[in-house]
């Protein structure tokens, strides 16, 4: 099971479509040159943002229950 059917429960099906030219999977964007050039580091995990966003969109679409 996928983080994001753990996170929103759903009875929905996953489709799986080609990823963008721009996705971040084809980028393959590397956090440790941002680190090491801009002193920059992610501070919350996948997880955890996830959370964080999932929450975000439920109050502005008055989803919460």
């Amino acid at each position: 099971m996928g983080i994001i059917k753990r996170l929103i429960p759903s009875d929905g099906k996953i489709i799986y479509k080609r990823l963008p030219e721009n996705d971040p999977k084809v980028r393959r964007p590397d956090i440790e040159l941002a680190n090491k050039v801009l002193k920059w580091y992610p501070k919350v995990d996948l997880e955890n943002g996830l959370i964080k966003t999932i929450s975000y969109y439920k109050k502005l679409y008055n989803l919460e229950k």
